[in-house]
């Protein structure tokens, strides 16, 4: 006889030759106890990857009891998981820890320019794998409409390959500006997150530019015209110096050509 149990936010379920536990993150431990009567050795595997001791990860085991303890699992450690015991009465059992789907949330909004290519992963967790699919804002308050892939919106797996966790925009319009939902859902639940996308008109980043630049034209326009200015008023008072000067070397002439008669 097996018996399972998981420390904080369990609930367990029997069905057949399976038994489940709900996982919730940050729960504090994740207990599973395996009754044997009669095996000389029992070993843990999870998704099919036999387990070894490490920190977090713990044997032990009495007379007939062997237990897998980890401490402060984490999403990692949801899955399938089997007893496997040895000896005279051999037996496998399965257990499932499973955990309802979790969204990371996205940003507030997200600025895309005109004509750009888009690409939207939304990481999600939980497992069964969640499914995910994709809505848009539809008319009216809390109204949400599923997106269809076309030639424009695609679907494609993401980081954590889960189908269709990314969405990609092949070319971005105008109208695109909307709220976009990631909605994930697993037999345990659903969960989602939302952001806005901003589109950008792609000459967008050139006015600011186009502004700079004519403010630099305005500005050597009036630094080249008082310059100018500035140059001639210098080439004047030359000038009239010049005169000036000269009617003083011929009054000083005039002078000393009376006082050589006198």
């Amino acid at each position: 006889m097996f018996i399972l149990f998981c420390v904080a936010l369990v609930h367990i379920v029997l069905a057949d030759d399976l038994e489940e536990v709900q996982f919730k993150l940050g729960q504090p431990e994740l207990i599973l106890n395996c009754s044997v009567s009669g095996a000389a050795e029992v070993q843990w595997f999870r998704n099919g990857t036999k387990l070894s001791e490490k920190d977090n990860v713990k044997f032990s085991h009495d007379e007939s009891t062997h237990s897998i303890t980890i401490t402060k699992p984490k999403k990692e450690d949801i899955g399938s998981y089997s007893c496997m015991a040895d000896g005279p009465r051999a037996m496998n059992k399965e257990f499932r820890v499973s955990m309802e789907p979790v969204v990371v949330k996205f940003s507030t909004s997200s600025n895309v320019v005109e004509g750009e290519r888009f690409r939207l992963p939304c990481v999600v967790y939980g497992y069964p794998t969640p499914k995910v699919e994709w809505r848009r804002a539809g008319d009216g308050e809390d109204v949400w409409e599923n997106i269809e892939a076309n030639d424009r919106f695609m679907f494609e797996n993401n980081n954590e390959g889960i189908e269709g966790a990314t969405m990609v925009i092949t070319e971005v319009k105008m109208e695109d500006r909307d709220d976009y939902m990631c909605f994930a859902s697993n037999e345990l639940g659903t969960a989602n997150s939302t952001i806005l996308i901003r589109v950008i008109d792609k000459y967008a980043a050139l006015w600011p530019f186009l502004g700079i630049c004519a403010e630099v034209i305005v500005l050597c326009t009036i630094i080249f015209i008082f310059e100018r200015r500035r140059s001639k008023k210098m080439q004047f008072d030359e000038a009239e110096e010049q005169q000036n000067n000269s009617k003083h070397v011929g009054n000083a002439t005039k002078d000393s050509e009376v006082r050589n008669r006198k």
